[in-house]
């Protein structure tokens, strides 16, 4: 089994764009806090730290989080884990993880001017079964 749950706040912005054969995708980082014991005996405090997730969202799914979300947008991510190679612009090649989300919750209030009621978008995807994005909105 396959899945990832965390939640965190978006470190930037969203990108959208669009591939080849016209589909949507979005690309967003999240940190999800951590604290580890540090120290011994009377010296040991707890630590804070962040460990960031690259996220990928597709089709309907990246529309929705690439139009709603912002830096600094506090989310749950639920989907898988895929390793992913890449090479930098100096050619050296690097191997990284990154989630593919199936569904993402808005846990903030929508930063939107506009009279919005986004329940869920579910959008079928060649490669997943289902993505879904849903969204507490403000009345």
């Amino acid at each position: 089994m396959n899945t990832w749950f965390g939640i965190g706040n978006l470190g930037k912005d969203p990108v959208l764009r669009k591939t080849n054969s016209a589909s949507s995708v979005t690309n967003f980082t999240i940190a999800c806090d951590r604290r580890q014991q540090v120290g011994e005996g009377d010296d040991r405090r707890t630590k804070k730290t962040a460990d960031w997730m690259n996220v990928v969202a597709w089709n309907g799914l990246a529309e929705v989080c690439a139009k709603y979300l912002q830096k600094g947008s506090k989310v749950a991510i639920r989907g898988s884990i895929r390793p992913r190679t890449y090479t930098d612009r100096n050619g050296v090649e690097h191997n990284t993880f990154e989630i593919n989300a199936n569904e993402v919750e808005f846990l903030d209030r929508i930063r939107s001017t506009e009279n919005l009621q986004v329940e869920s978008v579910t959008t079928p995807s060649s490669t997943l079964s289902e993505q879904t994005a849903s969204a507490e909105v403000p009345m």
